[in-house]
């Protein structure tokens, strides 16, 4: 509890300083490190439609740079803050969609950016807390019960200059948890391609993969999408998607069922 009470202060606190203090650099509709594309656990504002389950997800949340502790000609370094939700919904008709489940993220980041010969490279690191919870729209058999979970996760992507495609691998490394038996480290890596059709349109394509733990075994949990970015690239715009999903939900009431399913999403990112 005073380790949620703590990161929940320091994101209240990120959020509230002014951004008056952010280096003239740094443009605060950037991200030094941008939301992984294909994985679930980014802070994204939009809705997604599982049409292979007739589910929806509506994702509410954002990450924000807030402070720029360094920055020149070859490094940067940033501290910021994260809070999201994903919660689940099930299609009831005559477009009514009860609250099945939600899941709360809040935490903080930062992040370190390194330009090479070679290309650019970028990490983060975030110390986060995770609960979850059944709403009152669920009607299954699944019994509500504590899911909380606190966690740090470090990532690296490396993108070659003047390269489309960028490479990334990480880790969640759990450190507190409510049940207990889960695998300490979910190992994760990816790939990502931007391509830029013009100023205001742009291809966007990646695939994820965690090998996720459940309390009884290890399953390889695939995410991948196919979308197009409507707007310059760092400023606010719209993305819309394809997406497939397979493997260990990642919302936490459900945390040892297998997902499977294809969508579409429309996000909008600022």
């Amino acid at each position: 509890m005073i380790l949620r009470n703590f990161l929940l202060y320091i994101v209240i606190l990120c959020c509230a300083i002014s951004t008056d203090v952010i280096a003239d650099e740094h443009d605060s509709q950037q991200l030094l490190f941008s939301p992984l594309l294909a994985s679930p656990f980014e802070a994204r504002l939009g809705y997604v439609y599982e049409a292979s389950d007739d589910k929806m997800r509506l994702d509410i949340g954002h990450s924000l740079d807030v402070l720029t502790l360094m920055s020149d000609s070859s490094n940067s370094v940033t501290l910021g803050a994260d809070m999201m939700t994903w919660t689940r919904l099930r299609s009831a008709g005559s477009f009514k969609f009860p609250v099945e489940t939600t899941d709360f993220y809040f935490g903080f980041n930062s992040a370190w950016k390194c330009e090479l010969d070679a290309g650019s490279l970028v990490s983060r690191f975030r110390l986060a807390h995770i609960s979850s919870h059944i709403v009152d729209g669920y009607e299954g058999e699944r019994v509500p019960f504590t899911y909380s979970r606190e966690f740090v996760e470090v990532h690296a992507r490396f993108t070659p200059t003047a390269s489309p495609v960028s490479a990334y691998v990480g880790s969640q490394i759990l450190f507190s948890t409510i049940p207990d038996g889960f695998n300490v480290f979910t190992p994760q890596v990816g790939i990502e391609y931007v391509h830029s059709l013009s100023h205001q349109f742009h291809v966007v394509a990646a695939y994820d993969f965690r090998l996720a733990s459940s309390l009884s075994a290890e399953v390889g949990t695939h995410a991948a999408v196919l979308g197009l970015n409507i707007g310059t690239l760092n400023q606010p715009h719209i993305r819309l998607q394809a997406l497939w999903y397979k493997g260990l939900s990642f919302h936490g009431m459900f945390f040892d069922d297998i997902d499977s399913y294809a969508g579409v999403a429309t996000y909008f990112v600022f």
